[in-house]
């Protein structure tokens, strides 16, 4: 193969890359909107043993109590787009399976999200309303019940937003788990594929030889791009 020639596939292979890529990227960070509820923790902060109940006496709000439990979790925007209070057509609704005995807001971040919580004690539901969420902003709920809480339902009627994902902490650490798995997979297949390439290139460059050298550019691109797809998805 010529210079002339060579240089010609070169620049294809420059040309492709230079369009794949943006496209990736433009793919990737495209605008969608995103919210999460993700549960942080479920604690028992009281638990009077059998024993003791005769010699000890804790009261909650003027209550005796055996058992407390505090929960806590956050309400995220995910997405590249902010999340309006005109968009929000219905509260935001959270339904436990345990009544609640008290609900709050613990964080906001940044400063300045103002949060309106209305709990319902007929159903263990909780009304939530915000004035805005951009991009990564957040805030944090914490809840207080006799029994510990199971992942809540959360009902949601916003516009441009079909569902509220819902991260319970059992569902993370799978998805960690996935992550984990998927990047060790692409790393080994990545570096094979980059070995192969760093051997084509000490070969004599033949015709043969560039075609298979462009498809494995090719195929790490598409794995590459694969493997960025489904991290995203999780």
């Amino acid at each position: 193969m010529d210079s002339q020639t060579l240089n010609l596939y070169i620049g294809i292979i420059g040309v492709s890359v230079a369009i794949i890529v943006p496209l990736a990227i433009y793919y990737f960070q495209r605008k969608k909107k995103i919210l999460a509820y993700e549960e942080i923790q479920n604690l028992s902060v009281v638990n009077i043993k059998k024993d003791f109940k005769d010699k000890m006496e804790i009261k909650y709000d003027g209550k005796v109590i055996d058992n407390l439990f505090v929960s806590t979790a956050t309400l995220k925007n995910k997405g590249t787009l902010p999340i309006k209070i005109s968009e929000i057509l219905k509260p935001i609704e959270i339904v436990f399976d345990k009544k609640i005995l008290d609900c709050s807001v613990i964080e906001v971040n940044p400063k300045g999200i103002e949060v309106t919580l209305n709990p319902n004690s007929e159903d263990n539901s909780i009304n939530c309303e915000f004035n805005l969420l951009n991009p990564r902003d957040y805030f944090t709920l914490q809840f207080i019940s006799l029994e510990r809480l199971s992942t809540p339902i959360v009902i949601s009627r916003i516009e441009g937003l079909s569902k509220v994902d819902i991260l319970s902490n059992d569902k993370k650490d799978g998805i960690a788990k996935r992550k984990s798995s998927i990047l060790e997979v692409g790393i080994s297949i990545s570096a094979f594929c980059l070995i192969l390439l760093q051997l084509l290139g000490v070969i004599i460059l033949t015709f043969e030889n560039f075609v298979l050298l462009l498809v494995l550019i090719i195929f790490t691109l598409a794995f590459t791009l694969e493997i960025i797809y489904k991290l995203n998805k999780l």
